[in-house]
Order: structure tokens, then sequence, then C-alpha cells
């Protein structure tokens, strides 16, 4: 079998700066499985709402320490902060975080 997949990507860091969203980070996500008030929660469920914010560019269910990856793509470090404290940390289930930003990509 032969697979001829390309793994460049077209889109250059100078074009997301023309479309406003310089800023790559990788959050990673652990999740509470159980609510407090009982309610059993499915990883696949969360990251089917996380797939759903603005900015989410890849949702990653992961073994390890953590159990979701996501890829995310914003204008500013405000943006995302914002995106973490008011978007990401209010889906049910979002237990932790972990935040790495990007300084290069080749």
């Amino acid at each position: 079998m032969n697979l001829n997949i390309q793994r460049r990507s077209s889109i250059t860091f100078t074009t997301y700066n023309k479309l406003n969203k310089p800023i790559l980070g990788f959050i990673l996500i652990t999740v509470n499985y159980l609510l407090p008030d009982g309610t059993k929660i499915k990883q696949e469920n969360v990251a089917q709402e996380i797939s759903k914010l603005e900015n989410v560019e890849e949702v990653n269910i992961v073994t390890g320490v953590t159990d979701i990856l996501i890829k995310v793509r914003v204008s500013s470090i405000e943006a995302l902060n914002d995106f973490i404290i008011k978007k990401l940390r209010n889906i049910n289930g979002v237990d932790k975080t972990q935040t790495m930003i990007t300084l290069s990509s080749y």
C-alpha cells in the first residue's frame, strides 16, 4: 500500500498573521468523569462539545496523564486567556488544563 501523505500545511505563519490569528496553542485537558451532582460524563461528549468552540482546529482523545489534546489558533494572548477561562473551562467535564504556546513550527 502506497500512502502518499503530504504533511506540510500550505498555510504559513504569515497567512495566519494576515488572518489575525498568529497565536497557536495546544491545550491538554483532564476530564472529570463524575460531576458534583453525580452525573457521569463521557470523554467523547466532552471532546464533541470542545470541537464546537470557535478557534478550535483539532480535538484529539489521547492516552496518558491527560484525556484530550486540542489545537487552537487565536489573535492574542488575551484571546487565548478568554477562550480558556470563559469558554473551555465552562464545559461540563473539563477539570484541568495545561496550555502550551507554539514558538516555532517546522
